[in-house]
């Protein structure tokens, strides 16, 4: 079973394991730490010594990913403490009081998190989880950041009855802005989550989805794709926030086509069912229970499942 940490390409990353974190434990006994990466309140204690928590698990997500994580893009406290903890860590707050370890993690951890851990903030850690977890006890098997080999180019799709639909998006996009080469990879990334028994994926879109390019590639789908969200709330949310991502400067188209082939999995290939979106700022997701019925009833009617 796999959980998240974080989130999207601002998520720490789900490979990172105890062993990982032990090796950035010897780089930095070895190299020591740049001062700018100390901690404020909180100490990974092991054998006696302490560490930083964040910049902990940014060397090891260089060991293991081969990058350092920019410590801009993921926050401290509950979510990198929350990883440590479920890794078999001790961590302390400055007075040096043992705030969490293995013995009482995760019951009383998730106690306490439960009633603090959800803000309005859409990269909610502990949202994906449960999100997951709900998925799970609905459907069963559930992959997380499962690869399926769909290419990105459009030229790919000349043979199939979709090429047409896809190729007015491209263009819609690309005459947005005039940005024309933000198609980088070769294939889409790992999709967050694959239900293997309904055979269909399931995105949580945090904010920066809901986008000016986002809202041009929805108002382009035809009315014969099948969807498991409701477009129209989309289209919305993509005119009420209108985000943008400029880093790289052509972010937005590229997020807009990545996410318009997901969508279009069904037509591309009709072995899979419908793809499954959920808006993470949409509802307090970590407040839900899997074991709970009434939870799991009042998440599959919000959903529409």
């Amino acid at each position: 079973m796999g959980y998240w940490v974080d989130l999207d390409r601002i998520m720490i990353p789900g490979n990172i394991l105890k062993q990982h974190i032990l090796i950035a434990l010897d780089i930095i006994d070895k190299n020591g730490m740049p001062k700018n990466r100390a901690s404020k309140k909180f100490d990974l204690l092991y054998k006696n010594k302490k560490y930083p928590p964040k910049y902990a698990i940014s060397i090891a997500n260089k060991v293991v990913n081969n990058i350092e994580l920019d410590p801009e893009i993921y926050s401290g406290g509950n979510e990198s403490n929350n990883l440590l903890i479920r890794l078999g860590f001790e961590i302390i707050d400055k007075s040096g009081k043992t705030i969490y370890n293995k013995n009482n993690y995760p019951n009383k951890y998730l106690q306490i998190n439960r009633q603090n851990k959800h803000t309005s903030n859409t990269r909610c850690t502990e949202c994906k989880n449960s999100i997951y977890e709900m998925l799970r006890s609905i459907y069963g098997t559930i992959k997380i950041e499962h690869k399926f080999h769909i290419s990105t180019k459009l030229d790919d799709y000349k043979n199939l009855y979709v090429f047409p639909y896809l190729e007015k998006i491209y263009l819609s996009l690309v005459k947005y802005r005039g940005y024309d080469d933000f198609v980088k990879a070769k294939t889409l990334s790992n999709c967050d989550m694959y239900v293997v028994e309904k055979d269909f994926i399931a995105e949580i879109d945090e904010m920066q989805h809901f986008s000016r390019a986002r809202l041009i590639s929805l108002m382009h789908y035809p009315t014969r794709l099948k969807l498991n969200y409701n477009i129209d709330y989309w289209k919305k949310l993509c005119k009420k926030y209108k985000v943008a991502d400029n880093n790289p400067i052509y972010r937005d188209e590229q997020r807009a086509w990545y996410d318009t082939l997901r969508d279009f999995l069904p037509l591309i290939d009709n072995s899979f069912q419908p793809t499954l979106r959920i808006f993470s700022g949409d509802y307090g997701w970590c407040s839900l229970n899997h074991k709970s019925k009434n939870d799991i009833e009042y998440f599959k009617s919000r959903l529409g499942l």
